[in-house]
């Protein structure tokens, strides 16, 4: 699988009088084997660099796929987004390095962090920054083409390229450095060792802020900002005309990078925090995945689910109310509130105003009837709204807990219809499996809005075919 995601960075070129600071885009990819595809095509479309993650757990060899690229790429940038050091000793990686440069003479830029993700599937926590910034020192001095001193297997051995002149490595062609940083002391050690600097944000200001203290960093190292390139990294999907913006797949391609703060936060105690927060209002989504997470086995390795598919899928139970199918029913009172219900996560729309709520129901459900409902003040300025649950055409009551729901979400009301339906997904699904899923009547209670037609104008569901959902018709 290929996951890419956008990087835009700040160079600097020469004018006449002064640098001149011009803006570029590049992309992130989690690496495969056939990468280059991508990178040929972001070439073609004017992107400046394509950066390769070094994960070997998850991902194919960085440096295979940088290869590849290398051969079939004529301008792209190729960089190491980010390099290990612990992946690889010192020596290993220059060569590395040299070797991509012999295939792409000054398109290869060494992009290098103490390590997040490639560090925690292995139970990891980062490297020191003193022991990351003696593995720089190491490398650069080896693609300097000098000879220099290197301790290994706790003892100092001097080293150095043997065979540059024969052309099996370019270490003539200049491989700029980059170092991911995202506290000060990290930003510190990029302005010393004169680099270029990646952040990943996720947060206008908080990015803001970061930019002004490697701005002062720098300028404390006697650098000139505007001399060297800063990259931010960031996840995203760029949606089509009147595209959702949770559609499929937008949320296949943003939603790997949403979860990298779950993935980080319930990990803190054990391996220290990345940074990434949350806002407040998403706590309670937090302790929902750190219940996930408490029952990952096995119990001392919870890294190897926890980080499965990290920026790359989405698991089953990181989609929440829509990991086993689930799909969102709005209600409106007019034709016009259904587009911004749609557009805020509904898959189907019911304007109960025109439309016999009863009969399209069962027209969307394939026959059967409701499993489950809740009530919710939407809004200040709306009706109270429900969240039902139904099965779909395909479903039956072997089918596995919550497949094929329905959530049903406020009259009008995007946020509710599109995100708080799919935050009590879980609840519902939890109360799915077995035969008695009418036990949590007293959390979700009966939907008993005046403008809403009431849930028992539906008729009853085959009873033989689904007598879970019989039972949970009778419950309410």
């Amino acid at each position: 699988m290929v996951s890419g995601s956008a990087t835009v960075s700040l160079d600097s070129e020469p004018g006449p009088a002064q640098s001149r600071l011009t803006m570029d885009f590049g992309i992130n990819l989690a690496t495969s084997a056939d990468s280059w595809k991508v990178v040929k095509r972001a070439e073609e479309l004017g992107y400046r660099r394509a950066w390769f993650y070094d994960t070997q757990l998850l991902n194919a060899d960085m440096f295979v796929a940088m290869g590849a690229a290398a051969v079939q790429t004529s301008t792209i940038r190729l960089a190491t987004g980010v390099l290990i050091p612990s992946n690889r000793i010192a020596p290993v990686a220059a060569s590395a390095l040299a070797s991509l440069n012999a295939l792409a003479p000054g398109r290869i830029d060494f992009g290098i962090s103490t390590g997040f993700t490639a560090r925690r599937t292995m139970g990891l926590g980062p490297v020191k920054l003193d022991d990351m910034a003696e593995y720089v020192r190491v490398v650069q001095g080896l693609l300097a083409g000098d000879t220099l001193e290197w301790t290994f297997e706790a003892k100092q051995r001097k080293i150095r390229f043997l065979s540059p002149d024969i052309g099996v490595v370019n270490v003539a062609d200049p491989i700029p450095l980059h170092v991911s940083a995202l506290g000060p002391r990290g930003r510190k050690l990029t302005a010393h060792l004169g680099a270029g600097w990646i952040y990943a944000t996720g947060h206008v200001d908080t990015a803001k802020a970061a930019v002004a203290d490697m701005h002062a960093a720098w300028r404390a190292a006697g650098i000139d900002p505007a001399t060297r390139v800063a990259t931010a990294f960031t996840g995203g999907c760029v949606l089509r005309e009147g595209e959702a913006f949770d559609s499929p797949r937008a949320r296949a391609q943003a939603g790997p990078h949403a979860t990298i703060a779950l993935h980080n936060l319930v990990e803190v105690e054990e391996f220290g925090d990345m940074g990434r927060r949350l806002p407040p209002a998403l706590a309670p989504l937090l302790e929902r995945y750190r219940q996930i997470y408490e029952k990952y086995e096995p119990a001392d390795a919870r890294y190897l689910s926890n980080h499965r598919g990290h920026l790359m899928f989405l698991r089953p139970e990181e989609q929440l109310a829509k990991a086993a199918g689930a799909r969102v029913l709005g209600t409106v009172s007019s034709d016009t509130k259904a587009r911004p219900v749609r557009e805020h996560g509904a898959d189907a729309v019911i304007n109960y105003a025109t439309a016999k709520f009863a009969d399209e129901v069962l027209r969307l459900a394939d026959g059967r009837g409701p499993t489950s409902s809740s009530t919710r003040s939407a809004s200040p300025r709306s009706t109270r709204g429900c969240a039902a649950s139904l099965p779909s055409a395909t479903s039956s009551s072997t089918a596995a807990p919550g497949e094929g729901e329905w959530l049903h979400g406020a009259d009008g009301d995007p946020e509710f219809s599109g995100q708080d339906a799919r935050e009590r997904g879980p609840l519902l699904r939890a109360h799915a499996r077995g035969p008695a899923p009418a036990a949590h009547r007293q959390d979700l209670p009966p939907c008993r809005g005046r403008r809403r037609p009431p849930l028992s104008r539906v008729p009853p569901v085959d009873r033989e075919a689904d007598p879970a959902a019989g039972r949970a018709i009778d419950a309410r």
